[in-house]
């Protein structure tokens, strides 16, 4: 399969200082990666157009819960999208044209839309992480989730959700942070690379740890992942290179026995086949 370049229209935005890239072109460009002969220009209007659809039915003078359940009608009634519990990594899940077409999704991917309808109606709104979960934040107190049909809560909600305990850790209260146009391109190229990796295409999934170090260069668990697909795919000294890299960056890492076993095998290999 071949690797992206260092140069392509989706490197450029991804390693672009702007926070606020073109999220739908940036979508379609990562789904491009994945799919043959893939048509970018008629896909991106077709998305256009569900989006154009969307935001005539904003007319009117709306308030926020009003425009909320306008647009989940829409959503996940007229066009009957609903989040896939049955196959959470199925990678065409982050692929935004698969999504308009399936009408199966994760939060990330139908936000793309729906961010688009709230904005070009003039609507303020933006994505922020939860515990456990991305929604949208529509105007100052409500919060929808996308995956969940639109679920609709408030902020003191959002707040006890906040306060949940995690894994045994208790996080303190907090506003949840608004994500930008590029933080929700990365959290949908890290799904994309542990679907590709959860099926076993190390091929694909090596493609989307390239394009998420495009954007943040040197991350660390970036490198770790690449240099275990290296490995996966029999590029030896790939391997010996990140995994190497990687463990004299990191102390104590909970992953250093898997990684130095992998890094053991790919340089004994590399040294018999070279």
């Amino acid at each position: 399969m071949k690797l992206p370049s260092s140069a392509d229209p989706l490197a450029t935005l991804l390693r672009s200082e702007d926070p606020d890239i073109d999220l739908p072109r940036a979508a379609l460009l990562v789904e491009a990666d994945h799919a043959a002969d893939f048509d970018m220009e008629a896909t991106l209007e077709s998305y256009r157009e569900f989006v154009a659809g969307a935001t005539r039915e904003l007319s009117g003078d709306l308030q926020p819960i009003d425009i909320v359940r306008t647009l989940n009608h829409y959503f996940f009634v007229h066009n009957r999208m609903r989040g896939n519990t049955v196959d959470y990594y199925d990678p065409r899940n982050c692929f935004l044209s698969q999504v308009l077409c399936r009408g199966l999704g994760i939060a990330a991917t139908f936000a793309i839309p729906y961010l688009g309808a709230l904005r070009e109606a003039g609507h303020t709104c933006h994505p922020v992480i939860l515990p456990g979960q991305l929604v949208l934040r529509v105007g100052a107190d409500l919060f929808v989730d996308l995956f969940d049909g639109g679920q609709v809560f408030d902020t003191a909600e959002a707040l006890r959700k906040a306060r949940q305990t995690i894994g045994g850790k208790v996080m303190a209260p907090h506003e949840p942070a608004p994500l930008t146009n590029k933080d929700l391109a990365l959290r949908i190229l890290r799904t994309l690379k542990r679907a590709y990796r959860r099926s076993g295409d190390a091929d694909h999934a090596l493609v989307s740890v390239i394009r998420l170090l495009q954007a943040t260069p040197g991350r660390l668990p970036e490198i770790r992942d690449r240099g275990m697909l290296h490995h996966d795919l029999g590029h030896w000294w790939r391997a010996v290179d990140d995994l190497s890299r990687y463990l004299a960056r990191t102390t104590e890492a909970h992953d250093t026995y898997d990684v130095q076993s992998t890094l053991a095998h790919a340089y004994d290999l590399a040294i018999r086949l070279n």
